[in-house]
């Protein structure tokens, strides 16, 4: 009974996302949701909702587990992203990428959606207590994202860039997760008005994100999407080979539950979104970089409940 409740559950949480990715493909295709008004719901989604929902997931009771969690998910998290950069450099290379591929389809396969999708689908699967370990997970993902992921891309057009540890502690994204835990941390919570205001905007979080990817989609070329070969790799590394790797791991690290699932749902997810936009900054493979976080936001509706129920199930 249990495992057909897990699965019914997860059953619905797909139909959702299917849906509601759907009108955003409806009504882009209708002409309602613009590029215009597509920019403008990411912007909302990542500077203001996003911001609530990190801040919401503070409001929890204080538990020692939860702090525990948020710890050895920042350790791991970090580890992860030590090795995996150096891995699939290596990768690229005995590929036969050239410069500049090379350096953009490594960011692609070691950097998720985590921001942009990740906290609205931990907030489904897992709740609050996993967006905190999602804001580990991202604090993480910000400071090497910023340093070594900007210097790669720089390097695919030739140049090179120092990031002072400056321009990685001022980052937006780090500083609010800082101020999440630090709040969660102290002895005392929010006005209830206040607090409700929060996880009402937080919980935005889910719908926006679909709606903008089902715009997005709606957009794509899905002959160039499916004939891109390199593209095909990202979405194997992103959605299956990492996820499965990450599964042992946090059954021999002995991650609680909700702490397992969120690790490895966030290493589960398409190739990060920023990772074109920054590539269309540095001009290094942005068509690339586009068709792969194309079809890794298609296939996924596919890999990550078999992920999910995996994770259930071992």
């Amino acid at each position: 009974k249990r495992k057909m409740k897990m699965l019914v559950d997860l059953m619905e949480l797909l139909v959702k996302i299917i849906l509601i990715m759907g009108a955003g493909y409806f009504f882009a295709k209708k002409k309602i949701i613009t590029p215009q008004v597509k920019q403008s719901l990411s912007t909302v989604l990542v500077h203001i909702v996003l911001y609530f929902s990190i801040l919401s997931s503070s409001q929890q009771a204080l538990n020692t587990e939860y702090l525990k969690g948020i710890l050895m998910v920042f350790l791991a998290s970090s580890v992860y992203y030590a090795v995996s950069i150096p891995v699939m450099l290596g990768l690229g290379k005995a590929m036969g990428l050239s410069r500049g591929k090379k350096e953009i389809f490594t960011t692609m396969a070691v950097f998720a959606n985590v921001g942009f999708i990740g906290f609205s689908m931990i907030s489904e699967i897992v709740g609050e207590e996993g967006v905190l370990y999602a804001v580990a997970y991202n604090a993480a993902y910000n400071i090497f994202f910023f340093s070594w992921g900007l210097s790669l891309l720089a390097k695919g057009t030739g140049k090179t860039q120092k990031v002072s540890p400056k321009d990685i502690l001022t980052n937006k994204m780090l500083l609010v997760s800082v101020l999440a835990i630090v709040f969660y941390m102290l002895p005392v919570r929010f006005p209830a008005f206040l607090s409700t205001t929060l996880s009402s905007v937080g919980g935005m979080m889910m719908p926006i994100s679909m709606l903008v990817i089902g715009a997005e989609i709606a957009e794509m070329k899905v002959g160039d999407i499916l004939r891109d070969k390199y593209s095909f790799a990202v979405s194997f590394l992103r959605l299956i080979a990492i996820p499965i790797l990450m599964i042992p791991v946090v059954k021999l690290l002995s991650f609680s539950a909700n702490t397992a699932m969120t690790f490895v749902v966030l290493s589960a997810l398409p190739a990060g979104s920023l990772n074109v936009i920054m590539a269309q900054e540095y001009r290094c493979e942005p068509e690339f970089a586009a068709r792969a976080v194309a079809q890794s936001m298609l296939l996924m509706l596919v890999t990550l409940p078999v992920v999910i129920m995996l994770v259930k199930v071992i």
